[in-house]
């Protein structure tokens, strides 16, 4: 995964029962964890039923510092980034998108 200023692109789908409208969950759609950095990107809401498709950037921008719960802090600048790049040690995607989801595809 050492391939700063490319891009991951990921596409995903959930289901969830029709007649639920319980919560959305948002949270950082990748997480990138080494050298004792965790790093999140996104966290957008997404309808169920409908391929999605997202383009990360991997390169500083856009990915925010977590602490050990997964809440954003700062924006990362370039050094924080290009460290966890070098020593790669978790790759998160998200799976859970609602509070009544029951599949993700």
């Amino acid at each position: 995964l050492a391939s700063y200023g490319g891009t991951l692109d990921l596409t995903f789908m959930y289901l969830k029962p029709r007649e639920q409208r319980d919560r959305y969950l948002a949270s950082s759609d990748v997480i990138i964890e080494g050298r004792g950095i965790r790093l999140g990107y996104g966290g957008r809401y997404y309808r169920d039923s409908y391929n999605e498709t997202i383009s990360v950037p991997l390169r500083e921008g856009e990915w925010r510092l977590l602490d050990e719960e997964g809440n954003a802090r700062q924006l990362a600048d370039m050094k924080e980034f290009y460290m966890v790049l070098l020593d790669v040690e978790r790759l998160l995607l998200r799976a859970s998108f609602h509070t009544t989801q029951t599949e993700s595809l």
